[in-house]
This record gives C-alpha cells, sequence and structure tokens, in this order.
C-alpha cells in the first residue's frame, strides 16, 4: 500500500493522531512518504535487528521493535499481548521498546587490538580497538585484563576515528576506540568492549592485544584483503617487484583464497617479506555479502574494507613508511628509483607536513 493510499483512508485533521506501524520499516521509504501526507505518529517493526538498526538512523518513528516470524497472531503493541489482526505479517515477538535490541558489546566487532608502538610496554599510553560497530549511540568502556582475567581495569573507551562513507546506510560502521593503559603498570595481554552499564565479563569473550614492531628504518606495505581468486604468478611477480624495492614487510588480511595463492603467500611468509593476518569469512550481521562483484554490498562493503585498512596501519605504525597498496598495483618511478628513494627526493618541507598530520609517527604513501 502506498503512502498515498494511506493517506487517502484519513482527514487531514486527523492524521496527526494516527498511529501508523511500519513493517518491514528498514529502509524508512514509507515512513518518509507518510511524514510528507501528515502523519507523525509511526513506529517501526522489522524482523531484522540489523534493518531495525538502519531504520533508528532516520529519526522517522515513535517506538522500534524487533520481531521473528511465527504462525501466531500479531500482539496488541500497547499490552504487549496477542491480538488478532488483518495485517500482513502473522507475529512478531516484541522484545524492547525505545531500547537497543541487543546489548551494547553484543552489536560492536572487534577485528583487532593494537597497542600504541613503543620499544617498552611500559611507555606505552594507549591501545586502539579497530571494530565493526553496529550499535546505535551505544558508549563503551574497555575491560583490560592481565595475566589474571580476574582482574581487571576499566577506563572509558574514546573513539579516535569513523569511517564516514556511507556511513549514513551501512548497518556496520567502520570504527576505531582507543582505550587509555596510562593508569594501569600490567602489560594487558586481552581487551574487550562493553557497554557503559554492562559489566567486564571474561568468558564473553577478549581479544588478545598485538604488540607492534618499532622498524624505524623499514619499508612496510598494506595489501588490504586476499580473497576469493588470485593469480599466483601476478603474485609471484608483484612479490618480487616489492623486493626490488626494498620493502621490507607486506602485511596481508586473508580471507577465503585458491589454494595457489595461499601457497604462494605461505612462500613468502618463510621469507619473511610477508605477514598473514586472518579476515573472518562470515561478517557479522544480516547481510550475506563478500568482496567478489556479485556479493559486494554498496553501502557496507567500504567499511568491511576500511576496518582491515584500520587494523593494517596500527600494526604497522612502528615503521618509518608505510603505503596501501593492492595486489594489481606497481610504484613505477621514471627513474626506477626504489620507495624511500622516492621519498627522498619530496622536500623536507612535504614530509614534515605530512609527518605533522599523521596520527603515527609513520609517513603514509
Amino acid at each position: 500500500m502506498t503512502a498515498e493510499t494511506v493517506a487517502s483512508l484519513f482527514d487531514t485533521s486527523a492524521r496527526d493522531n494516527t498511529e501508523i506501524l511500519d513493517i518491514g520499516a528498514g529502509t524508512g521509504l514509507l515512513a518518509t512518504q507518510l511524514r510528507k501526507y501528515g502523519f507523525s505518529t509511526i513506529d517501526a517493526l522489522e524482523p531484522s535487528i540489523g534493518m531495525l538498526n538502519l531504520a533508528r538512523k532516520r529519526n522517522l518513528y515513535r517506538n522500534y521493535y524487533n520481531c521473528y516470524l511465527t504462525n501466531d497472531a500479531i500482539p496488541d503493541v500497547k499490552e504487549l499481548n496477542s491480538s488478532n489482526s488483518s495485517r500482513a505479517l502473522d507475529y512478531c515477538n516484541l522484545e524492547v521498546t525505545k531500547e537497543h535490541s541487543e546489548s551494547c558489546s553484543g552489536t560492536v566487532h572487534i577485528f583487532s587490538a593494537v597497542a600504541q608502538a613503543k620499544k617498552y610496554w611500559s611507555l606505552i599510553e594507549f591501545i586502539v580497538l579497530n571494530v565493526l560497530d553496529g550499535s546505535i549511540d551505544c558508549k563503551y568502556d574497555c575491560c583490560i585484563y592481565g595475566d589474571n582475567e580476574l582482574y581487571v581495569h576499566r577506563v572509558q573507551a574514546i573513539i579516535k576515528e569513523t569511517y564516514n562513507q556511507h556511513n549514513e546506510l551501512a548497518i556496520h560502521i567502520a570504527k576505531q576506540y582507543q582505550c587509555s593503559v596510562q593508569q594501569i603498570n600490567f602489560k594487558t595481554k586481552n581487551i574487550q568492549l562493553v557497554g557503559d552499564a554492562e559489566s567486564c565479563n571474561f568468558s564473553l569473550g577478549v581479544h588478545s592485544v598485538i604488540y607492534p614492531a618499532v622498524k624505524e628504518n623499514e619499508f612496510a606495505i598494506c595489501t588490504k584483503i586476499a580473497y576469493n581468486y588470485l593469480n599466483p604468478l601476478h603474485l609471484i611477480e608483484w612479490f618480487e617487484y616489492q623486493k626490488m624495492m626494498f620493502v621490507d614487510i607486506v602485511l596481508i588480511s586473508l580471507q577465503n583464497i585458491n589454494e595457489d595463492a595461499h601457497t604462494v603467500f605461505k612462500y613468502y611468509e618463510r621469507e619473511g617479506i610477508a605477514k598473514l593476518i586472518p579476515y573472518p569469512s562470515k561478517l557479522p550481521g544480516d547481510i550475506d555479502r563478500g568482496f567478489e562483484m556479485h556479493r559486494w554490498h554498496y553501502h557496507q562493503s567500504t567499511h568491511d574494507e576500511q576496518v582491515a585498512v584500520y587494523s593494517c596501519k596500527e600494526i604497522l605504525q612502528g615503521f618509518a613508511f608505510v603505503a596501501v597498496v593492492d595486489f594489481d598495483e606497481f610504484i613505477v618511478h621514471p627513474r626506477f628509483l626504489a620507495y624511500r628513494n622516492i621519498l627522498m627526493v619530496i622536500d623536507n618541507r612535504h614530509l614534515k607536513i605530512w609527518n605533522h598530520f599523521s596520527k603515527f609517527r609513520s609517513i603514509y604513501v
């Protein structure tokens, strides 16, 4: 039923007080049109928690209901009891209104936890968590564990960076949270994010903290995500070129990949130039997606990719130079200079500008 048809059923004077339940409200298209016709009391009902969170971002609805499809009747929203109805959906198990349908900790997914790059752990001031965050207005705390999982230090999580591309339509936003460790006297082994009203609980799952190497004169490459099929001969050519350019390390987020390509990666890992870190094949949320062309999700997949870039940059922060280069890209100077020499021809003024605005000591190209 279109908004125009709904509007035709009510006098203009009655529309403001007419209560409407928008079933399948994630896109917000119907509610947007209904508001143009003078309807303002609209509730959202969604079987998908991801789509319900997307509906929340639009600020079009009064209440938000999460539901699961069964063969029973729709409940009376006000009384929370079942009642007969002629609506198209059969039943929704009403869980919450105006509250998050899941705990805050259940909607944030940590991909990596990386400490500040220092030669000695006692000098580290913070740990960065690289996440996909599907929450709405959650405030998080960091639960910091040492060797003893029973002892926990708790501190407020600060948003360091939010990826802004398509974030109005993406359900899980690529973010970085920063956790201060300046007030503790032990080395952090594990960490987790919880809502500020939730308790720290080691059994709910924690992330091991990565301590990045400090390589003040070395050059590193971040390749984003390796997935699906990569031509092994092209990979060999690419790696050999990076060796000619005196690259010290190539960090690869590895998803499901063809066996021949995986063999190439393992070979260069044994050589010491490749470092492989796992990237999950099943991504969080209700959207079935991937990085192949036919599975690419226009709004969400850029965030899935960005969280890998965040992880890569943090892990490589101790290197002097870091470049983001895909496997089908070659950086070639007209005089065939190595990467370091290319950067040396940039005048000192530019290098100082890059270093000033860089979030780490590394220079990114």
